[in-house]
């Protein structure tokens, strides 16, 4: 008795022969680093640069943190506005991507704000715009 083969066994026993290669390489996304261009320890000054006229009736409403730590890993970081003279002490809280030209744009995790910026070298600056009140933010890397 003769067997031949059918086309699905020519086909399962060609896929077996030509799908056994060897993984492809590593693209230049997942590299073994695991550290960026923009990592390390930034010391910022928030300073008020602009405030509407329904926060400047409220005494010290934009007054809030004037020196926070801005933690950068893997291009990204978090920055936290407390506002502790606004009735219900509300903090406005932005998760931020630094793009590979070093430039950032975000809302506020409320949706509230608008955070846009630049990291150049060891310099980060950027504008907080948000209802009632603008700051500047300027960081220098520490580490």
């Amino acid at each position: 008795m003769r067997i031949i083969p059918s086309a699905a066994a020519y086909l399962l026993i060609a896929c077996l022969v030509g799908c056994g290669g060897p993984p492809p390489p590593p693209t230049a996304g997942r590299a073994a680093s695991s550290h960026s261009a923009f990592d390390g320890v930034y010391r910022a000054t928030v300073t008020i640069s602009k405030v509407s006229s329904a926060a400047a009736g409220s005494s010290g409403w934009c007054e809030t943190q004037e020196h926070p730590s801005l933690n950068v890993t893997m291009n990204r970081f978090s920055l936290a506005l407390p506002h502790p003279n606004v009735p219900g002490n509300p903090t406005v809280n932005f998760e931020v991507a630094i793009a590979p030209n070093g430039s950032f744009h975000t809302q506020s995790v409320d949706g509230t704000t608008m955070f846009k910026g630049q990291v150049d070298g060891a310099h980060l600056q950027g504008l907080v715009d948000g209802v009632g009140c603008q700051y500047m933010i300027a960081a220098e890397r520490q580490s």
